[in-house]
Parts: C-alpha cells; structure tokens; sequence
C-alpha cells in the first residue's frame, strides 16, 4: 500500500489477524471496444484482472486475468461481494 494512513487504517481494524488486500488491474473498453483506464462513472464495461489466482507450491499466489466477458463495474462489485 503506499498511502500511509489506509495502510494505519487496515492495521488497525485487522487487530492482528491479517487482512486481505486486493490489487486487480482494471481493464476497461469504450464502446467501440478501445482499451482505456478508466471506467467513465460506470458507463463503460471492463474487465478485472488479477483478482483471482492459485497458490503454487512455495506458497506464493499466481494471479490469472479475467476470461470473462467485459461487463460493468456494478455487475464486477456485485460478483465480488457475492
């Protein structure tokens, strides 16, 4: 994390038992399928890379992109809290 004060703000809520952190790589396309970095207030529909992944032998994790189809990030917040 680099912002020092969500960094304080997660430690202090984890209370010692760990918190996970997501970082994924939002991918996102305009309408004419143009890959862009943002996602345009909702409008647009995009992908969410590195979300998930497995965990290799050394115990360390090895992300996968998203091989689903684009969608918006309502739907992609939806499937997480799912």
């Amino acid at each position: 994390l680099e912002d020092p004060t969500i960094k304080a703000y997660l430690g202090y809520y984890a209370n010692g038992r760990g918190v996970v952190v997501y970082t994924p790589r939002q991918v996102c396309y305009t309408k004419e399928r143009e890959e862009v970095h943002s996602a345009n207030g909702g409008g647009r529909t995009c992908q969410l890379h590195e979300v998930y992944g497995s965990k290799k032998p050394d115990g360390s994790i090895e992300t996968r992109p998203d091989p689903r189809d684009p969608r918006t990030l309502q739907n992609i917040r939806y499937e997480i809290y799912w």
